[in-house]
């Protein structure tokens, strides 16, 4: 399973940059927690399905 990026840190997402933009690209999911969004749910701790 892929690690959701709320649990990302700043050096993942400077070395990860480009699957980042890969995964925010067209969201389709918001994470309840803290708010990230995301094209699949695999990619967030806590994933509901935006409107």
């Amino acid at each position: 399973m892929a690690k959701a990026i709320c649990k990302w840190t700043k050096a993942q997402y400077v070395k990860q940059l480009d699957k980042l933009i890969e995964i925010v690209k067209e969201p389709t999911y918001i994470c309840k927690d803290c708010g990230r969004v995301a094209n699949d749910k695999k990619w967030l701790c806590k994933p509901e399905k935006m409107p």
